[in-house]
């Protein structure tokens, strides 16, 4: 669904989908208090179907974000820490942080 030609609903939808209450909602979007009216609006059905497709774009989002997270800690766990570190012994950005290659062959000795 693409976003609402009405602008004040589609603020509505947004904070909606923000979580707010309809009665929060609607006021955010410019209409003045109204109890009922902001449950009506509510339970307008493209009011409904656009803030589900919200949540769903935040959901894919939020997955990213995991994916991203995991490539972090991956960073991590596989960095050297001497090199997270610049010349003036200041932490340096992950994205700036040197991976080490794990050795190709190496055996403990008991």
């Amino acid at each position: 669904m693409p976003v609402l030609k009405n602008a004040r609903h589609e603020k509505f939808a947004q904070e909606l989908a923000k979580g707010k209450t309809a009665d929060e909602a609607y006021q955010l979007a410019g209409f003045k208090p109204n109890r009922g009216n902001a449950a009506r609006l509510n339970a307008n059905e493209s009011i409904q179907e656009r803030v589900a497709e919200i949540q769903g774009k935040g959901a894919l989002k939020a997955e990213a974000t995991v994916e991203r997270v995991l490539k972090e800690l991956s960073r991590i766990g596989f960095s050297d820490l001497r090199r997270v570190f610049d010349a003036n012994g200041r932490l340096l950005r992950p994205e700036e942080w040197m991976t080490i290659q794990p050795p190709q062959s190496r055996r403990l000795k008991w």
